[in-house]
């Protein structure tokens, strides 16, 4: 009778462990999206200012981070600040509210990253377009919608979630 040390052996010489094969079909569940895991990471920092003073918060932006701002054609209520925080998008955004800074999750799964949120201690207060906006502990926006960025740059850094 052998003993159990806790290391899986192979049973013969170029023998595969079993440890190796579950983490492969893990890996391929995770990745076809077959599963209850989900992505998510997050895309943009928006600073949300009264529409009257979003092309002055703009310039300001701009110059006081030293990059370019660019209107966003599609979106006119966006002006991104090119390059402000590599890796994300960050932009001023014209609203009917308040000024406050927001970010945006994006996420492979709206429902189960909006779930997964609210569990935290979230409430959702609204909907725009596809994305779903959550008042967090603290009272800050959180606004979660579909993925936006390239594909391997989401895959490189989202978080999964179970």
């Amino acid at each position: 009778m052998s003993t159990f040390t806790g290391k899986a052996r192979p049973s013969r010489p170029g023998a595969v462990s079993p440890h190796v094969i579950v983490i492969v079909i893990v890996s391929v569940i995770v990745e076809e999206g077959r599963g209850s895991m989900h992505r998510s990471r997050v895309y943009a920092v928006l600073i949300d200012t009264p529409e009257a003073e979003a092309a002055r918060a703009a310039d300001f932006w701009s110059a006081a981070l030293g990059v370019v701002a660019r209107p966003f054609p599609p979106a006119p209520e966006f002006t991104t600040l090119h390059q402000a925080l590599p890796g994300l998008v960050m932009a001023v955004q014209a609203v009917d509210d308040a000024p406050r800074i927001h970010l945006d999750i994006e996420t492979d799964d709206i429902e189960a990253e909006t779930a997964r949120l609210i569990a935290l201690g979230a409430e959702q207060v609204s909907q725009w377009q596809e994305c779903r906006v959550l008042r967090v502990p603290g009272g800050h926006l959180v606004c979660v919608l579909p993925v936006e960025s390239d594909p391997d740059t989401f895959r490189a850094q989202a978080n999964v979630w179970p």
